[in-house]
Formats: structure tokens, C-alpha cells, sequence
């Protein structure tokens, strides 16, 4: 499996259009990187930023990395306005940095500059969402926005009296019940440091392990790189937690692999989508949402993923067993193209 490396290199390496991206500016990306990476170990270590600072400056360096790395425009790649919203995150972070705790007890009455910043964070928040999850997205965050305000025109119990500006912005850019709420606040603590954890076991080269030693245990079977997409599906979902991360990384090697014995593009493909969407059940990332079902639950983290290790088990186990039982009663042809596989 010696070309397996050139695979996952090339998968877990974002490709962004970065056409005319300055090389001082790449420069200030990884440090900005490495500087995000180092203030959650920072304060994982020694203790957290009060609550509010430590998801305000969380979701401000991500709008900074964000920006950095997602152009206005994917076609154009980094152009010159791109700097726009790159510096104007960098000032909401300062502000959130150096202005506490006077934010906080200027919490129900903000000032103008609270105004001016929390108005600029909102945008930013959309503007980021338009980029990374597209227009549609963004739309849906405008409307519910809109809802704030037309809230007495609308009727029956979709209705409600409707809020100033002041209070929205009070809501969702000082108190911790808008944009800083809970699931922030355990990414900002818990969350990212498992992000950094799977980055460092990636590059280390555990991705390529796990895809290597699923074929050692399968591969040599009947339908052996189909239960190789499962068996290394099941091992990376540890370290990912997303099923279209486990189809980056897996599915560039086994999706060819079942091509060329003989499956159909349709059958190879399902095979590792059903397989990699399970690594969003598999513990202790499970997705993220583990950490949040510990914030908002109170159940211990501890337990959220031992209860959780045995559906995911039968999860991975049930399809890899579903895929030897169509195998052995519908016959080996029927998932095999009409022409003789190479």
C-alpha cells in the first residue's frame, strides 16, 4: 500500500484557490494558525479566559483563520478586498481581548461602540457561513434576523411582541445566549482540542496505519477492499468524528480499489458513504456533538462516549455483515460490472 500516503497527503490537505495569495500572507496564516492552536492548549493547561472572553476570542480567531483561508470569491482566489474582513476580525478580537470586562457589565445597556462591534461581528458570522456552507445558508440566518423585527406582524403563535436593535445585539453579541451560547462555549474548551489532537495524528501518519492495517486484516477476503473501506472507516472515525472527512481520507483509496476488482461506481461509492458516515457515531469525537449533549446534559463526557462504543460497534458491524450477506445470497456477480474486473 505504498501509494496510500500519496493519497492522504493529498486528502487532508485543504485545496483553497489561493490565486495571487501573497507569500508574506501564507506566512501569517500559519502563524495565525499556530498562534489559535496555542491559545486553546494555553488555556486548557493553565486555566480558561473568563467565560465570555474565552468564546469571544475563540469565534473571532476562527473568523480570522476563515477569512484567511476562504477568498470572497473562489474563481478570483485571494484578492486585495479579502484584507476587509481579515482586519476586521482582528479588531473585534482585540476588542473582545482588551475591553473585558467592561463588555460584560455593560451587559442591558450597551453603547455605541458595543453597537458598532456586535453589528460588525453578525455580519462577519454571515459573511463566514456564505463561504464555507454557501448563500443559502446565509439567507436562512438573514430571515431568522428578520423574525426579530416582524415578529408582531406575524400571526398566532408564530407572533411575538418584537425586540429594538439595542436588545438583539445585546442577546447575541454580549450575553452567552446568541452567538456565544453553550455549543461555543465547548468548542472553545473541549472541541478544538480534539480537532488539533486528530491534525497532529494525521500528519503523524495514522491515517495511512489505518487504512494499512484495515487491509491486512480484510483485504485478503471476498469483497476485501469494501470491508477495508468499513474496517478503516470505523479506525479514523476515532480521530475525525466526520463522515465526509472518513470519505476524503478512505474513499481516495478503497472506492479505486473496488472499482478495479469489479463493483459498480454506484455500488463502490455507497458502500464508503454508508461505511464513512459512521464515524460520526464513533467515539470520542463522535461528530462534536458529544460535547455538546456533556454541556447541555450534565452526564460526564466519560460516560456520553462508553454509552455510545457499543451502537457504533454494531453500527460498523452491521455493515460490513450486511455487505457479506447480499454477497453470499445474491451471488458475486450481481455486484460486479459485466465486463471481467483487471
Amino acid at each position: 500500500m505504498s501509494e496510500n500516503a500519496t493519497y492522504i497527503e493529498k486528502v487532508t490537505q485543504k485545496e483553497y484557490n489561493l490565486k495571487g495569495l501573497p507569500k508574506v500572507l501564507a506566512i501569517v496564516i500559519s502563524l495565525t494558525a499556530i498562534a489559535f492552536s496555542v491559545f486553546h492548549l494555553y488555556t486548557a493547561g493553565f486555566g480558561s479566559l473568563p467565560s465570555w472572553q474565552q468564546r469571544a476570542v475563540h469565534v473571532s480567531f476562527g473568523l480570522l483563520l476563515l477569512f484567511m483561508l476562504f477568498p470572497f470569491s473562489k474563481v478570483k482566489g485571494f484578492k486585495f478586498y479579502d484584507l476587509i474582513p481579515i482586519l476586521l476580525s482582528c479588531f473585534v478580537l482585540f476588542y473582545t481581548l482588551f475591553d473585558y470586562p467592561a463588555i460584560e457589565y455593560r451587559a442591558g445597556q450597551p453603547n455605541m461602540l458595543d453597537m458598532i462591534i456586535g453589528t460588525l461581528l453578525i455580519v462577519l458570522v454571515i459573511e463566514g457561513v456564505r463561504r464555507t456552507n454557501g448563500i443559502l445558508m446565509s439567507i436562512l440566518i438573514l430571515s431568522f434576523l428578520f423574525y426579530i423585527f416582524l415578529g408582531p406582524y406575524f400571526p398566532g403563535l408564530l407572533g411575538h411582541q418584537g425586540y429594538s436593535y439595542k436588545k438583539m445585539i445585546d442577546t447575541l453579541f454580549i450575553s452567552t445566549s446568541g452567538i456565544f451560547s453553550s455549543p461555543v462555549y465547548t468548542s472553545s474548551t473541549v472541541i478544538v482540542l480534539f480537532i488539533v489532537f486528530g491534525s497532529f495524528f494525521l500528519k503523524s501518519g495514522a491515517g495511512k496505519f489505518f487504512i494499512d492495517f484495515a487491509f491486512i486484516l480484510v483485504g485478503r477476503k471476498r469483497g476485501g477492499p469494501a470491508l477495508a473501506s468499513v474496517a478503516s472507516s470505523a479506525m479514523l472515525g476515532t480521530i475525525t468524528g466526520n463522515g465526509a472527512a472518513n470519505v476524503a481520507i478512505t474513499g481516495a483509496f478503497t472506492i479505486p480499489m473496488m472499482k478495479k476488482i469489479g463493483y459498480s461506481p454506484k455500488f463502490a461509492a455507497g458502500v464508503e458513504s454508508v461505511a464513512s458516515q459512521g464515524g460520526q457515531l464513533m467515539p470520542p469525537i463522535m461528530g462534536a456533538s458529544v460535547f455538546i449533549m456533556a454541556e447541555m446534559t450534565g452526564i460526564p463526557y466519560i460516560e456520553l462516549i462508553a454509552y455510545a462504543l457499543i451502537p457504533a460497534i454494531l453500527y460498523f458491524l452491521v455493515a460490513g455483515s450486511s455487505f457479506i450477506f447480499k454477497l453470499e445470497n445474491w451471488g458475486w456477480k450481481g455486484f460486479l460490472m459485466k465486463k471481467s474486473p483487471e
